[in-house]
């Protein structure tokens, strides 16, 4: 859903029963209080904000303000103007907003700092009212719009997390977030953002970061041995992040391609120039092509630079496409074109034709079932063509028009002898 969320940036004045209409295959989507579009009367929310700033004394309705608060926040958009005339109808709609409208505004509140302390307060307690209805995902995106906030002391942000959203957290992380790499990554730059250090916490994201095979990658492994070495040097964390060091250390010391990109001793990246110096001494242990396999390769491809050319499709179906011999010329051929680049993955090459020889010999059977059925398909072709099957079809459309005005000949003339008659 969160792709599909994404896709919509327009907005528009009118409700938003009246869009569902257009996206019938996303029901989810089309019930969500904070999308609202209409292709007819599309706005963006500049636009949206512009226009309310005209009539900002009267009373808005819930869910446009919860749009409005929303986007806002998602775009960076500071209005304080038209948060504090929120703020001054807010009272109105006590209790009327919903869980999504609630969190919409209140991640306004937090992201852009347009608000007070008391619309704060208020969309607090919103949330909190209809706490059982609150996401994994609008969790995640309070703890972000919170890490902005510059209103709030440090202190209160604490409480906040401990009220709000802690809880949250906690409720959906084993379904939900501890499967989720990159929002455990960004997770960890808004807890340092807000200093909010919870054991809890932490030692969930702690276990479930280093239990993850897929960070396995110089880009995550390195930037997560940066951020836990400096919270361990400054001693800001009440807990000890050496395991964690050591782990990703250890990742980035022992992976060939970790080794050559990354220094670990200075905690950055090898410079342009640097990789270029020591091209040569990349260690191979850890890619795909074997070294008997590219020698033995390149010599029989070697062996067929004589053989002439396969020019297009119909010439390679007059003899065995899965042999080896057909295949490699093949390849041959697309490298010596440009095709391909010459340091192609020869293993793979080969492992493909031994995977090919073993589905051929389990399939033998279906492979001449389409081979017959290909060849009638031919024979039918060559003793008819198809130009006279073309005349075939005409002709036979044309007897049935013939047939069919015969008939409503016939049936007139029938009518014409009753009245006669």
């Amino acid at each position: 859903m969160a792709t599909q969320f994404n896709q919509f940036t327009h907005f528009t004045r009118k409700d938003y029963q009246g869009f569902r209409s257009h996206i019938p295959k996303i029901p989810r989507l089309a019930e969500d209080d904070l999308i609202i579009s209409d292709s007819k009367f599309s706005e963006n929310i500049e636009d949206m904000v512009e226009k309310f700033k005209k009539t900002q004394n009267h009373p808005i309705h819930p869910k446009n303000m919860g749009i409005m608060m929303y986007h806002c926040g998602l775009n960076d958009l500071y209005e304080p103007s038209i948060f504090q005339a929120f703020e001054r109808h807010m009272d109105l709609y006590r209790g009327k907003f919903g869980s999504r409208l609630a969190f919409g505004c209140l991640y306004g509140l937090f992201r852009t700092n347009a608000g007070t302390s008391k619309g704060i307060e208020f969309f607090k307690q919103e949330v909190l009212d209809n706490f059982d209805d609150i996401s994994a995902r609008e969790a995640f995106q309070l703890t972000e719009g919170l890490s902005y906030n510059k209103q709030l002391t440090t202190e209160e942000i604490h409480a906040m997390m401990d009220e709000v959203i802690k809880p949250k957290l906690l409720q959906h992380w084993h379904k939900t977030l501890q499967h989720q790499k990159k929002k455990m990554i960004r997770l960890v730059d808004f807890l340092i953002a807000m200093d909010y250090y919870d054991a809890e916490i932490w030692e969930h994201l702690l276990v479930a970061l280093r239990s993850r095979k897929s960070l396995q990658g110089v880009d995550a492994a390195s930037k997560l041995y940066e951020t836990f070495s400096k919270l361990n040097e400054e001693g800001k964390v009440p807990f000890d992040l050496s395991e964690d060091v050591e782990h990703y250390k250890n990742i980035l010391t022992t992976k060939p391609d970790n080794i050559w990109r990354y220094n670990v001793e200075e905690k950055r990246f090898y410079t342009y120039q640097e990789l270029k110096a020591k091209r040569n001494d990349y260690p191979y242990p850890d890619q795909i092509i074997a070294p008997k396999w590219g020698k033995q390769l390149r010599e029989e491809v070697l062996a067929l630079k004589d053989k002439p050319y396969i020019e297009d499709e119909e010439q390679g179906l007059d003899y065995d496409r899965n042999s080896f011999e057909v295949l490699l010329q093949e390849r041959f051929d697309m490298v010596k074109r440009g095709n391909v680049s010459e340091l192609d993955d020869a293993d793979t090459f080969r492992d493909s034709l031994e995977e090919l020889g073993a589905e051929r010999a389990e399939g033998e059977e279906a492979l001449e079932s389409l081979a017959e059925k290909e060849a009638e398909e031919e024979v039918t072709e060559e003793l008819f063509g198809l130009d006279e099957l073309q005349k075939k079809a005409k002709q036979e459309a044309d007897q049935e028009r013939l047939q069919q005005k015969q008939k409503e000949a016939n049936k007139q003339n029938q009518n014409k002898g009753k009245k006669n008659k």
